[in-house]
């Protein structure tokens, strides 16, 4: 992902669309969503015009707006695609080819029938094993929203949808009973206990314990 910035940033000022089928930016949780933002806000500070394509409802100050079409994904990209874009970043499978140069990045597991192109990459190794890729990519995340503080309070943290099993709060809570430390469990709600509290579904505010 670095060359890639790289790439951009040292290229001539260019109009980026980012696509992903939500509201943006995200009113709760939103995982897939505050990559798109965030890389939103990049492409912005490195002076490239930036076009986010996206559900009703969703806003900007540093990028245009563009409602997807309902029936988007049954009809070809060039004819809902606005025009002058230099480059398309789809953050979700895409079943017809753009007409400009364009990438797709996959953010979990794929479903049946989902067609990926040769320029696709994945989230990590094992899913683009999975699925017979061969480009993968970690997300990466803004330091200046995550400042070193010395002196810490003693807890670890849970972010993710509690309820979906392939995220394991189960094995999360049975560490932080062994280590006898603290859980904080945003993402999913429960009982509280001596070693785990629940915060059920956040934003980025509220997520600042």
């Amino acid at each position: 992902m670095r060359q890639t910035l790289a790439r951009i940033e040292g290229s001539k000022k260019m109009r980026i669309g980012l696509l992903h089928n939500s509201v943006l930016p995200p009113l709760q949780y939103g995982g897939i969503e505050r990559i798109v933002v965030s890389l939103a806000n990049e492409y912005k500070r490195m002076g490239h015009d930036v076009v986010l394509l996206c559900r009703a409802g969703s806003s900007s100050r540093d990028a245009e707006v563009q409602e997807l079409p309902i029936d988007y994904r049954s009809r070809a990209p060039a004819l809902w695609l606005q025009k002058g874009l230099d480059f398309l970043h789809a953050h979700e499978p895409l079943a017809m080819k753009p007409n400009l140069p364009f990438l797709v990045s996959i953010h979990g597991n794929g479903h049946p029938g989902e067609r990926y192109w040769p320029n696709t990459n994945f989230l990590s190794r094992s899913h683009c094993e999975n699925h017979g890729g061969k480009y993968y990519v970690y997300n990466g995340v803004n330091p200046d929203d995550f400042p070193f503080v010395e002196e810490k309070e003693d807890y670890v943290v849970f972010l993710a949808r509690a309820s979906w099993r392939v995220k394991n709060l189960k094995t999360c809570i049975a560490f932080a009973r062994d280590l006898g430390v603290r859980l904080e469990v945003m993402g999913g709600t429960g009982r509280d206990s001596r070693f785990v509290r629940y915060h059920g579904m956040m934003g980025e505010r509220e997520g600042k314990l």
